[in-house]
């Protein structure tokens, strides 16, 4: 699958919720786009290029990382929103992949199955359930 393909799925599980979305229903929308963009990104560093640029790399970070502090934003209480946006950025010390296993565990009790997303995941590992033959 190619990047956009990723963002395509998400964007089928999780739509824009538009202007009377619910907190959840935004939270869902910005997970999904997150980890599809970190899918995304994954495929492109580690599949073979002829060229010397990767220009969705950016693109794909952008979009994963501010996704994921749209999902903060909506998740945590202003008091502690601080402090979790730092521990979730590079800069924090969160060089793990720790952002990305916050947006799994959101996705998982937010209803999807993290798998439909992303091949790296086993749907079975996960208490949401699979939707994969649907988007698929």
């Amino acid at each position: 699958m190619t990047p956009i393909d990723y963002l395509n799925r998400a964007h089928t599980m999780a739509p824009t919720p538009g202007e009377h979305g619910t907190r959840e229903e935004w939270m869902r929308h910005y997970a999904a786009q997150a980890l599809a963009a970190f899918a995304g990104f994954y495929v492109v560093t580690h599949e073979p290029r002829t060229g010397g640029d990767r220009p969705e790399i950016g693109y794909l970070a952008l979009i994963g990382h501010t996704s994921v502090a749209a999902v903060l934003g909506l998740n945590a209480s202003p008091d502690h929103l601080p402090r979790l946006l730092w521990q979730f950025e590079p800069e924090g010390d969160a060089l793990n992949g720790e952002w990305e296993d916050y947006i799994v565990s959101v996705l998982d009790r937010l209803g999807i199955n993290p798998a439909d997303l992303d091949e790296r995941y086993a749907a079975d590992e996960f208490g949401s359930p699979s939707r994969a033959a649907e988007v698929a």
